[in-house]
């Protein structure tokens, strides 16, 4: 069953995005399939970090907090997909996934 705007909404809001974060990421102006693959890649980002972090505080602060490795180079995961560009979000999505060598 795929995961709806609105859940992914309340994913966001979980990890801390502001309003204007969330506007930028699942933007009115896509198109449904656009959409859809932003929705799966937030869901598959947060699958990933089920995997990774087991404390739930953890694990919901992780896109929030800033990070030290080299594609992130001290920025926070939220800020990258923040920028609205799906390129961005599709990068993030592989490096969490690759943390968990898949």
């Amino acid at each position: 069953m795929s995961k709806s705007k609105q859940q992914a909404n309340e994913l966001l809001t979980l990890w801390g995005a502001s309003k204007n974060q969330i506007d930028a990421i699942l933007p009115s102006i896509a198109d449904d399939e656009e959409l859809q693959m932003r929705v799966n890649l937030l869901f598959s980002i947060h699958d990933c970090l089920q995997l990774l972090v087991r404390e739930e505080n953890n694990r919901n602060r992780y896109m929030a907090t800033k990070n030290t490795g080299p594609f992130f180079d001290g920025r926070k995961p939220l800020d990258i997909i923040a920028s609205g560009k799906l390129n961005d979000l599709k990068d993030v999505h592989l490096r969490v996934r690759n943390m968990i060598c898949i």
